[in-house]
């Protein structure tokens, strides 16, 4: 171990998992995202679908997990980016 952080410690990276309850698709700068709300979650995650091009097999009802970064835009509202699905 030298000591170095891991890719972890740099993003701050969570994990998720649930199942979606509602998906809302958008396109954003040029990019499909697909944001998406977890049953008893209060939480929107923002998926690009150009960098998780799986979750467009994914469907209300479906057990997801989420690798995410929180990011807070203001100081009311925080943006769930998704790194990774599985």
């Amino acid at each position: 171990e030298d000591g170095a952080p891991t890719k972890e410690e740099y993003t701050d990276t969570k994990t998720v998992t649930g199942t979606i309850d509602k998906i809302a698709q958008a396109v954003t700068d040029g990019n499909s995202h697909f944001y998406i709300v977890l049953s008893g979650m209060s939480e929107i995650y923002d998926v690009n679908v150009s960098d998780n091009i799986g979750i467009v097999l994914k469907d209300v009802g479906d057990s997801v997990t989420f690798e995410y970064i929180e990011q807070s835009v203001s100081e009311n509202e925080t943006v769930y980016k998704v790194t990774n699905v599985k």
